[in-house]
């Protein structure tokens, strides 16, 4: 139980009161109850009945020393309450005694609050899963039937040395949650980590390991080769994800790149119940315990009365939806794109801003100019098919950083979604290899960018070809291989080769 102020119902003014009531679970079992009044009592205590109990079941509880000797005269009171039922709820008034041995009733409405039941644990509900990969550090994830603390026991897996991280990002363990999310950083590059949550069950006070110990492998910059898949615009579709991941082997992957929209509607339910119902806990079956789930927020997880919920779940260490990570040559980048806006005005220009801003701090640091390859990891591209207000504003506030043709700036390759169909534009080339324009489609892309753009099919696609769809990226010293695949056949879609040039090679399909 959380220290909280507690409130008469009516609002009533609390004249002889300077500080409400503070309910706080000092020891398991254990509740303390302090107040302050506006004058100088001998002595402090309380009514307490327990609602639904007889109406005899009443207990008047002064203040003591540890000694059990009274208290007089102060401002300041407290009282200890023990023998309280699990489960049930309390009312209580605030009592002085006077000079003379008079019980006096502080206020006239009750205050109240509900004790813990104890026979009720605390247990994970949804994952754990892994996230934000880097060469250094690795979240872990994962949901719980009762808000608690968290933490993450992690190892070097083949050694007994273990270290507890507590989540607690402004240096104090937060104990009101249902998602907990746990940055582990200081680990070592290309290293296997063995991890487990642990709850911190603020109602006893007591850190709980919570399951099996599971494994992870930091990213490295000198691997020579890694296979990740990308898939977007699944819509909720639990089945056609499933059949995806185990058909192309997800859980052998080094990461799972997720292009937004892998929910179904906007109208999100509290807690992110549809995120974990979608697309988490089917990932989570097939890979996400030990292979990072790597995800860019879509326009569906970007709208709606609950949409605020998406941050619960996915953020990065630094606290935002989008983040870069290295893996051996490579730079991903991955950038939220943001919701549909009208033409006619911007939406949020100020987190646009702080993105662009980011990017640019990016691809100035270290880990960006000495990579070989950089990847934009996108739900709406800079340019789409059709082309929108969405695809608008990716180009006016990326557009000149990812275009930027010195070596070691150059993006090759953008990979997206959104549009629901199949769509390829190389750099330089004015036309799509893939979908075509339907008649009226306004087209926006040629020139006037350096990357090669790839985007994913998804369901009810204009132009009724290749609905669900997987892109499998392998990347090599000196290349990376791209292919698409029909996520329901297998069938070879699209499949080329691009070196660090931006020189794009068609590869047999």
């Amino acid at each position: 139980m959380a220290e909280r102020n507690s409130k008469p119902s009516d609002c009533s003014p609390l004249t002889e009161l300077s500080k409400l009531p503070q309910v706080r679970l000092e020891d398991p079992r254990q509740v303390v109850i302090m107040w302050q009044t506006a004058r100088s009592w001998p002595l402090g205590g309380i009514r307490l009945v327990r609602k639904g109990a007889p109406d005899d079941d009443v207990r008047e509880i002064w203040m003591e020393h540890d000694d059990e000797l009274h208290y007089y005269r102060g401002y300041d009171h407290w009282v200890t309450l023990t023998g309280l039922a699990d489960g049930a709820s309390y009312e209580y008034l605030l009592l002085a005694r006077d000079a003379d041995g008079q019980v006096r009733q502080l206020v006239e409405t009750p205050f109240a609050f509900d004790y813990p039941d104890y026979h009720v644990k605390v247990e994970i509900t949804g994952g754990p899963f892994v996230t934000n990969p880097g060469t250094a550090c690795m979240s872990v994830v994962w949901r719980t039937s009762l808000p608690s603390g968290a933490a993450v026991d992690v190892r070097k897996t083949g050694t007994d040395e273990v270290r507890r991280v507590l989540r607690g990002d402004t240096g104090i363990l937060s104990v009101h949650d249902l998602h907990h999310v746990v940055h582990l950083t200081r680990l070592e590059e290309g290293t296997s980590y063995d991890y487990r949550p642990v709850i911190f069950d603020s109602r006893t006070g007591a850190f709980l390991p919570a399951g099996e110990w599971r494994t992870f492998t930091t990213l490295s910059k000198a691997k020579k080769r890694f296979r990740a898949l990308y898939m977007a615009d699944l819509h909720g579709d639990r089945l056609k994800l499933a059949q995806m991941l185990e058909r192309f082997d997800a859980a052998s992957c080094d990461f799972v790149l997720y292009g937004g929209d892998m929910v179904w509607s906007a109208m999100h339910a509290p807690e992110a119940e549809n995120l974990w119902d979608e697309f988490i806990h089917t990932s989570v079956e097939h890979f996400a315990t030990t292979v990072p789930m790597v995800m860019v927020r879509g326009n569906h997880e970007g709208g709606g009365l609950y949409a605020d919920s998406y941050a619960k779940v996915f953020h990065s260490p630094e606290g935002n939806t989008y983040h870069a990570f290295r893996c051996g040559d490579f730079l991903f980048v991955c950038l939220d794109s943001g919701d549909i806006c009208p033409a006619e005005r911007d939406c949020f220009p100020e987190f646009f801003a702080r993105q662009r801003e980011w990017l640019k701090r990016v691809l100035d640091s270290e880990e960006a100019r000495t990579a070989r390859f950089r990847i934009a990891v996108v739900h709406a591209p800079t340019h789409g098919m059709p082309d929108g207000e969405i695809n608008e504003r990716m180009r006016r506030y990326f557009l000149d950083l990812l275009n930027d043709p010195s070596p070691e700036r150059r993006f090759q390759l953008c990979l997206g979604g959104h549009d629901h169909r199949c769509f390829r534009c190389n750099a330089g080339e004015g036309f799509s290899r893939l979908a075509q324009p339907l008649p009226g489609e306004v087209m926006k892309f040629g020139d006037v960018f350096l990357y090669t753009v790839m985007l994913n099919g998804g369901p009810l696609p204009l132009d009724g070809k290749w609905e669900y769809t997987v892109t499998e990226i392998i990347g090599a010293e000196d290349k990376v291989q791209v292919t698409m695949l029909d996520g329901v056949t297998g069938e070879q879609i699209d499949a080329i080769a691009i070196d660090a040039a931006g020189k794009v090679t068609e590869l047999a399909t």
